[in-house]
């Protein structure tokens, strides 16, 4: 029988920051509401601009077939 992965775990929100302490290797995805002040994840990522949490979000498998929205 083949594996299955583990869903990856929402990151933690301790790890958000502003955009003028966002370093490198932190995840750069806006989690604030657009009326407040711009916070971003700041999860630890791998050699991209998102966590793995949210590069899932950013970048969808699309099914043949299936209609863009």
């Amino acid at each position: 029988m083949g594996s299955t992965l583990a869903p990856t775990p929402a990151p933690d929100r301790k790890h958000a920051v502003s955009l003028m302490r966002l370093r490198q290797a932190q995840c750069r995805f806006i989690i604030s509401a657009p009326e407040q002040k711009p916070m971003f994840c700041g999860e630890a990522t791998n050699r991209g601009s998102w966590c793995a949490w949210h590069r899932s979000i950013v970048y969808r498998n699309e099914q043949p077939g299936s209609p863009r929205t």
